[in-house]
């Protein structure tokens, strides 16, 4: 869960929590505009796996969301399934971009 909360005629970090492999790292402070880069320390989605991430602008602020790489899905078992769930949420007045990398399949 990442917020961004406006302040000072600005944005800044509202709310954040996270775990496992997913993990947000903020580049450098821009105080119109919360920037985070999402991480997936793993290196990889396969069977098994479940991302979630929530990500919510409140109010008259502003946040940037992007991944640092592409995204790769390795093949995974049969019937194994990799769930990953993306939930936006933009307040009145709020700005959210939503700017991630393209997902390469891996075939082996």
């Amino acid at each position: 869960m990442v917020s961004a909360k406006a302040a000072r005629g600005g944005s800044t970090l509202g709310d954040l929590r996270q775990s496992g492999a997913m993990k947000l790292l903020f580049p450098r402070p821009d105080p119109a505009m919360l920037q985070a880069i999402i991480i997936n320390s793993a290196g990889g989605i396969t069977g098994g796996d479940s991302f979630a991430l929530t990500a919510r602008a409140e109010a008259k602020a502003a946040l940037s969301l992007t991944t640092q790489a592409a995204e790769r899905a390795y093949r995974a078992q049969p019937g194994q399934v990799a769930n990953l769930r993306n939930t936006l949420a933009v307040d009145s007045g709020a700005t959210l971009h939503w700017l991630p990398q393209e997902t390469i399949l891996y075939d082996g």
